[in-house]
Order: C-alpha cells, then structure tokens, then sequence
C-alpha cells in the first residue's frame, strides 16, 4: 500500500475512533468523518465501503493492539495463575476503557466478541492437551465470558467495587470452574 494512502486510512481510523469517543453513544455517520477529517466522500469511499466497514476495522485495530499485548503475558496463566491473568486483562481493556464505555451504550459488542474469542482461542491451545476436546472448549469459552464481560461490567459501572475484589472474585470463579472441570475428567 502507497505510504500516502496508508496515511489517509490511518487519519480516517483514528478520525472516526476519536468520533465515536465523542459521540457518547450516538450513532457516528459517514457525514461526521467526512466533514471531521475534512475530506470528500469519494476519498471516505476509496477506502471503507460504508459506515460499518470503518467501525469493525476500527475494532480489528483494537483487538489486533491488545492481541500483542495479550501475548506479553501468557494466557496459560489464566488457569495456572487466574490473578496476574485477570488483572492483565482488565489492564489492557482499561486502555480503552472511554471505548468500550461508548459501545457499551451504544450497544455495539464487537470489539468485546472479538476480544472474549481472542482469550478463548488462547486458552483453548493451552487446555486442548490437558482435558478433552469438548471439555477444554467448554472451559475456555466459559473462562473467557467470565474474565471478559466481569472487566467489561466493572469498567462501565458508576459504582465500582475495588479493583482487587474484582481480580479476587473473578479467579476465584475460574478456579472453581478448573477444579471441576478436572474431577469430571478424573471420572
């Protein structure tokens, strides 16, 4: 891709990401990116193919940044350590905390879907050897919606309860979950 336009894809991304920021739940157009990054509509057009193709790869770009972060600190730990797991988590998440509060409200989970199948897939690599097929999907997918939509509710909320209660609560669930997970195999 030509540096100049790669330029204009990555001041759209950002125009519209900062849009949305500001947007407070509102729905953001094609018109507010066009007039806020102040160019026309046939440039908005040469690279998104409509509103929503902008908004997931916005979504892409944040998943694809917390992805790396997310491989800094192994996902193993999620069953070996669920603390320092859950807390990296909620750390990273809370990056973006402004964003996911704004599609929260706005009802707009794809970033939250792509992140919980970003762990789930993570956990599911480390697990596949230790428990069955079936078992190691349905733990993962289960420690995944677990860790994801808790950061997630504890981060939009007016009335938080302390961070380390959350971590302690949340393990403490994960750990349950394992140790079931592994007196059902042992049968």
């Amino acid at each position: 891709m030509r540096r100049d336009v790669a330029r204009m894809r990555e001041h759209l991304l950002k125009t519209y990401f900062e849009l949305m920021l500001r947007s407070g739940g509102k729905r953001v157009t094609v018109n507010d990116v066009i007039n806020a990054a102040d160019i026309s509509r046939g440039t908005f057009y040469a690279h998104f193919r409509d509103i929503e193709d902008i908004n997931e790869q916005t979504g892409d770009r944040i998943i694809s940044i917390c992805s790396g972060l997310l491989s800094e600190k192994p996902l193993d730990e999620m069953i070996t350590a669920p603390d320092s797991a859950v807390a990296a988590c909620l750390d990273i998440l809370m990056k973006y905390e402004d964003a996911l509060r704004v599609m929260y409200k706005s009802q707009n989970l794809t970033i939250v879907i792509k992140f919980k199948d970003l762990i789930r897939n993570s956990i599911l690599e480390y697990t596949h050897h230790r428990f069955g097929k079936s078992e190691s999907e349905i733990l993962s997918t289960c420690i995944a919606s677990l860790v994801v939509d808790s950061c997630i509710e504890w981060i939009v909320s007016d009335d938080r309860p302390p961070r380390k209660e959350l971590i302690r609560t949340v393990s403490g669930f994960i750990a349950q979950g394992i140790s079931s997970a592994i007196g059902i195999q042992e049968h």
